[in-house]
C-alpha cells in the first residue's frame, strides 16, 4: 500500500486539473472508464499474482479521485482488494 500511496503523491497534487490526474493514472495502465464531468472518479489497476507457495489470485487497486467545482483534484484515496488466493 505504501508504494501505491507514494506513486500517487509523486504523480498527482491537489489542485491539478482532474483530467491530468486521470491521464497520469492511465499512463500507469490504470483503467479509468469514461467518467462524469463532476463528482467522484474511480480508476482501477489489477494484476494476477501467485505468492510463493500460494494460489493464483488477483490484486485490484482502486483509486478514487474527487474534484472541486472547477474540475481540479481536491482529494484522492487508494484501496486494495485481493481475490482468489484461497487460504494462503
Amino acid at each position: 500500500m505504501s508504494a501505491a500511496k507514494a506513486f500517487l503523491a509523486e504523480q498527482t497534487r491537489m489542485g491539478m486539473p482532474i483530467h491530468d490526474a486521470i491521464e497520469r493514472l492511465r499512463s500507469a495502465d490504470a483503467y479509468c472508464p469514461n467518467q462524469p464531468s463532476t463528482g467522484q472518479i474511480t480508476c482501477r489497476f489489477g494484476m494476477l499474482v501467485r505468492p510463493s507457495g500460494g494460489t493464483l489470485g488477483e490484486v485490484t487497486w482502486t483509486v478514487s479521485l474527487s474534484q472541486d467545482d472547477q474540475g481540479c483534484l481536491k482529494a484522492i484515496s487508494v484501496n486494495r482488494t485481493r481475490s482468489g488466493f484461497g487460504d494462503d
